[in-house]
């Protein structure tokens, strides 16, 4: 659990840095550490972060980053919400 949290503080850490693409990456580890562990309750949380990331990127669409930053994988990511600005 330690590690999810730690991945999760990086990539907000990296969002208000302005660094989307590293944050994804970050987010999504995070949420491979999470859903590993079964971490139900902090899953909203790094999901979140992840839907911010990914509308203040521009190269980030829903679903287009899988778990680990893998292009192109349906990760059940397209259900995401997205924060409006």
């Amino acid at each position: 659990m330690r590690e999810a949290w730690t991945l999760g503080l990086g990539g907000w850490a990296q969002l208000t840095a302005v660094h989307t693409d590293t944050a994804a990456y970050w987010l999504n580890d995070c949420l491979a550490v999470v859903r590993d562990v079964r971490w139900v309750l902090f899953e909203p949380w790094p999901t979140a972060v992840l839907a911010e990331a990914n509308a203040a990127g521009d190269e980030f669409e829903a679903g287009a980053v899988g778990v680990g930053g893998e292009r192109g994988v349906d990760d059940g990511s397209a259900h995401r919400w997205y924060l409006v600005r």
